[in-house]
């Protein structure tokens, strides 16, 4: 066996824990520095199916030109959108139509339900073959004209964005990175990039995500709810802390390459997933009528389920809730 730990640089002063690595665990390619227990109970969770099996894709969200320009706070009235314009300090009327709710990665809370008051203009739209590209420049002269007028005002700078990161200035008014509009407009669970806890939510209003969210699209073989109270786990929490890569102050990245690998359990009986929905319906109304309503009871009792499916022994869950 090996002896290691980690440390702050402000614990150094003090009393020392050490952790025990089996050496045998330790080759040439990479050193996987974990308490024994912590990989014993990590190779337990691996069912060799994997979160990316269950899934059509995890994205991040898209990235405009510049969120100053493209991203207004404000409200919608019938055929016109007015908002406030950080980069012109001042209000503006767009065209509803080309506007998007859209969610920042402070817009989405562990169960809470998604809202936001903020919008992005989106100036693409679906080809003949169902592909998401960038409305020509009269479509959104002629279509829009206010939204058009607002853009080209920020041309120059917009021109010189697109030449920086080598893509086409012909569309100086598109986003830099739209995403497909398909991939917002379907039900999808939905993360923030950086958690100090599993914090997933799940989207049914078409809302719209920018870089700070991870969607996790088209889900076969398990229910949304049910994959969503696994996802709110403490079994995900530990999983991502000992895989995930840790940012500061004990928040870890929730991103693709991070969530794809996370087990999902091989045999999940009818029984559970109903007990499992039950406690995250129970959940989610509690959220929506009341954001602060305590449902920890609730959550641990999905914690118990979770446990089970994963066939964990108590000294299994205790290192899951303790590490």
């Amino acid at each position: 066996y090996l002896d290691y730990t980690e440390i702050k640089p402000s614990e150094i002063s003090k009393p020392i824990n050490f952790n025990k690595v089996e050496i045998n665990s330790l080759n040439d390619e990479s050193w996987n520095l974990k308490d024994e227990g912590i990989l014993k109970t990590l190779k337990k969770i691996n069912t060799e199916k994997y979160l990316k099996d269950i899934t059509e894709g995890i994205y991040q969200g898209l990235i405009s030109n510049g969120d100053d320009i493209f991203i207004l706070k404000g409200t919608v009235k019938n055929d016109l959108f007015y908002g406030f314009s950080q980069r012109l300090n001042k209000e503006v009327e767009l065209e509803s139509q080309i506007m998007k709710p859209i969610l920042k990665g402070k817009n989405i809370q562990r169960y809470k339900p998604l809202t936001s008051d903020i919008f992005i203009i989106y100036p693409h739209k679906l080809n003949d073959i169902g592909k998401t590209q960038p409305l020509t420049q009269n479509e959104l002269k002629n279509e829009y004209p206010l939204t058009y007028k607002y853009l080209y005002s920020f041309k120059d700078e917009l021109v010189e964005k697109k030449i920086k990161y080598k893509t086409n200035s012909r569309d100086w008014y598109s986003l830099h990175r739209s995403r497909e509009i398909n991939i917002f407009e379907n039900d999808y669970l939905i993360t923030p990039q950086l958690q100090n806890i599993p914090s997933f939510s799940i989207n049914n209003n078409s809302f719209y995500a920018d870089a700070g969210g991870y969607m996790i699209n088209g889900i076969k073989g398990i229910k949304p709810k049910t994959l969503l109270g696994i996802l709110n786990s403490k079994v995900m929490w530990f999983f991502i802390k000992n895989t995930s890569s840790e940012y500061s102050g004990g928040y870890f990245y929730f991103k693709t390459a991070y969530l794809e690998p996370f087990p999902i359990p091989k045999l999940i009986s009818k029984d559970s997933e109903k007990l499992i929905i039950k406690k995250v319906d129970q959940i989610l109304t509690l959220k929506k009528d009341n954001l602060t309503a305590d449902t920890s009871a609730l959550e641990r009792e999905i914690d118990l389920m979770v446990y089970e499916l994963y066939g964990l022994t108590p000294k299994e869950i205790e290192i899951v809730e303790n590490s």
